[in-house]
């Protein structure tokens, strides 16, 4: 009967949780529902986050002028950094096409081994790991022309790379030091990392690492989508 009365309670509880965050939850059904849903992209389903926080933030009345200036500043902020790390990584991708870096990259790759099956879980390690020390849009955009003559020679579909490049980041983040989606977690809900840094490892290992791989040697899994809701052939 204890038993029964903890599991009650508990269930109660996520009930109750559910009915209070359920309007924050809704968001990303929304962003990431319009976004897979070819709806919106995903630079638009920024805007339509911004425009549901707001009517939900002024219809529940907790939004107050304090609130939206303070946080207008802090998006101001962010954003304006972004903007320098992105026109100084692409003065460094200039940099690097020029000094023809991709190709003796991808020659050195391939005079270190020919077998496939070992290139690609080293670009995938090599991947992780700038996820882990760098922002996923530095080193987006860093690795992208850098990898991409390496990926070609690979026959791998610039589709099929794209979910390769975007998986390994998703696993970088997660993964300290900088663990960019820990430490905003951790912002958001006031809980620091190394209180549940160990709870994200299963996720990691069970969830995203096996994805990883089956995105990188079933090349299916990324290329029927846009055949089948575009019309593009892959």
């Amino acid at each position: 009967m204890m038993e029964k009365a903890k599991i009650s309670d508990w269930l109660k509880n996520i009930a109750a949780a559910s009915r209070k965050s359920s309007l924050a939850l809704l968001m990303p059904v929304i962003v990431l529902g319009g976004i897979y849903g070819g709806i919106f992209t995903p630079t638009e389903a920024g805007c339509v986050a911004v425009v549901y926080a707001l009517v939900v933030g002024i219809g529940t009345k907790k939004l107050t002028f304090s609130a939206f200036k303070k946080a207008a500043e802090e998006t101001a902020s962010i954003e304006g950094a972004v903007v320098f790390i992105i026109a100084f990584i692409i003065v460094m991708s200039r940099i690097f096409t020029y000094e023809r870096l991709p190709d003796a990259i991808a020659g050195a790759m391939l005079n270190l081994t020919e077998n496939r099956i070992a290139l690609l879980l080293l670009i995938n390690l090599f991947m992780i790991i700038m996820g882990m020390i760098m922002d996923d849009i530095s080193s987006m955009l860093i690795a992208a022309p850098l990898l991409y003559p390496l990926f070609m020679s690979l026959e791998v579909h610039p589709f099929q790379m794209a979910a390769i490049m975007a998986i390994n980041q998703g696993s970088g983040q997660m993964t300290p030091p900088v663990a960019t989606n820990l430490f905003t977690a951790s912002r958001v809900s006031g809980v620091p990392v190394s209180d549940f840094v160990k709870d994200c490892l299963p996720f990691l290992l069970l969830g995203s690492l096996p994805i990883l791989i089956l995105v990188t040697f079933v090349p299916e899994i990324s290329l029927f989508y846009p055949p089948f809701y575009w019309g593009i052939n892959a």
